[in-house]
C-alpha cells in the first residue's frame, strides 16, 4: 500500500447500489446502508462500507513541488471549452494550484470534517461535504440553507484559503467573470459510486455572480443541462484540475454528475475533490 500525505483520501467509504434483496446480506457484513433518494428508483439502497485507501505510485512529500505535476497530472489543455455563452470549461487550469490546494484541504477537514449530509426528505447524500469561506452551504430535515457556522460544531466555517479565492478569482476572469468574490465554497468528496442528481444552485441571494467548479483526482462526468429538468443534458468529462465556470444567462442551467467509476487517480487514489465556489451573501 502506498503512503500519502493527505489523510483527507483516507477511510473514505466504498459506495455500491444495493437491490433491496441485498440489504440484509449487507447489513450482516457490517456495512452501513442507507435509502438513497428517489431519483435512483425505488428500492435502492447505498452500501457504505469499508475504507478506501489512496494509492499513488510514489511516496510524496508534504510539501509538493513542481515535480507533482509531472508526476501525477496529464499535461494541460489548450484554451477553453464553450459550453453556452457564459459557461466554459478551462481544462487544466486549476494544476498550477494543486500544490496548494491538498494542504489546504487537509486543514480545512481537520477543522471542519467531511459528512454525509441528509435531504430534506430523509435521505442521505452520497457525496461527503465541508465548507470554508464566510458561509456553508448545509441541509438537513428543515431544508437547504446557506449557515455562517457549521452545524456540527456551532463554529464558523474556517476562513477561506488564499490560494482558494485566487485560484477562483482567476478561474472567473478568464471565463469572461472579471471581479468575482466568493464567499463560500463548498468542498465535496466523492468516492466511486457516488454521484450528484441534476440540480440549480437557487440558494443564494442573487445570480449576478458566476459559479466556479474545481475537478481533482478521480475523473468525472459532468452532466450539464438547461433550465428545465427534463432538458437533455450534455455529458462533459473532467479530470484532474479542470475547472468548469457558469454564468450569465447560464447561471441557473441543472448540473450534476454521473455515478463515480473505480479508477484512481496516482496522486488521491480512489477519491475525487470538487470545489465549488460561490457569492451566496
Amino acid at each position: 500500500m502506498i503512503n500519502t500525505p493527505y489523510p483527507f483520501c483516507n477511510a473514505v467509504p466504498r459506495i455500491e447500489t444495493l437491490s433491496t434483496t441485498n440489504v440484509r446480506q449487507a447489513e450482516t457484513k457490517g456495512s452501513t446502508v442507507e435509502q438513497h433518494p428517489s431519483n435512483m428508483g425505488a428500492g435502492t439502497y447505498l452500501r457504505f462500507s469499508a475504507k478506501i485507501e489512496c494509492m499513488n505510485t510514489k511516496t510524496i512529500s508534504a510539501a509538493g513541488g513542481p515535480a507533482t505535476l509531472a508526476l501525477f497530472d496529464d499535461p494541460p489543455r489548450e484554451g477553453r471549452e464553450r459550453l453556452g455563452p457564459g459557461a466554459f470549461v478551462l481544462p487544466g487550469f486549476a494544476l498550477p494550484f494543486v500544490d496548494a490546494l491538498l494542504p489546504a484541504i487537509e486543514g480545512l477537514a481537520e477543522r471542519a470534517p467531511f459528512r454525509h449530509l441528509v435531504t430534506p426528505g430523509g435521505f442521505t447524500m452520497s457525496v461527503a461535504l465541508t465548507n470554508c469561506g464566510a458561509l456553508g452551504w448545509t441541509s438537513d430535515r428543515r431544508g437547504y440553507r446557506y449557515s455562517a457556522t457549521d452545524p456540527d460544531t456551532g463554529k464558523p466555517w474556517p476562513a477561506m484559503p488564499e490560494p482558494f479565492t485566487r485560484l477562483a478569482c482567476e478561474a472567473a476572469s478568464a471565463a469572461g467573470f472579471d471581479g468575482f468574490a466568493p464567499d463560500a465554497c463548498l468542498v465535496n468528496r466523492y468516492a466511486p459510486g457516488a454521484r450528484l442528481s441534476l440540480h440549480q444552485d437557487k440558494d443564494e441571494r442573487d445570480y449576478g455572480a458566476p459559479i466556479v467548479s474545481v475537478s481533482l483526482g478521480m475523473p468525472a462526468v459532468f452532466l450539464f443541462g438547461g433550465h428545465a429538468r427534463d432538458d437533455k443534458a450534455a455529458r462533459i468529462p473532467l479530470v484532474h484540475g479542470d475547472v468548469v465556470v457558469w454564468g450569465g444567462e447560464d447561471r441557473l442551467r441543472y448540473h450534476g454528475v454521473l455515478p463515480l467509476k473505480d479508477e484512481p487517480h496516482p496522486l488521491l487514489g480512489a477519491i475525487r475533490i470538487n470545489l465549488t465556489f460561490r457569492k451566496a451573501g
